[in-house]
């Protein structure tokens, strides 16, 4: 039997740049739960739960992002919304 080849090629890696979808000087957003989702939608509830708020009057803090603020606005009643230093 006659042995293959073997290549000892390594793969080469694009060279092409890659754009980071978030700004390097992003914006810190407090969101405080305000009023509980009892008695509300289940996506609603769902929201809450994404942004890691459980409990009434408890803060969380996450980067601006379309993804936060499009969670935010779904949720407007139910939250405050400062920017955090």
């Amino acid at each position: 039997m006659a042995a293959k080849p073997t290549l000892s090629k390594t793969p080469t890696l694009s060279k092409t740049p890659t754009l980071s979808k978030t700004p390097t000087s992003s914006k810190t957003l407090r969101i405080t739960l305000r009023k509980s989702p009892i008695g509300f939608s289940k996506d609603q509830k769902q929201t809450i739960a994404a942004l890691g708020l459980r409990k009434r009057e408890q803060s969380v803090e996450h980067n601006e992002s379309p993804t936060v603020r499009g969670m935010i606005k779904k949720v407007a009643h139910l939250v405050d919304v400062e920017e955090a230093s």
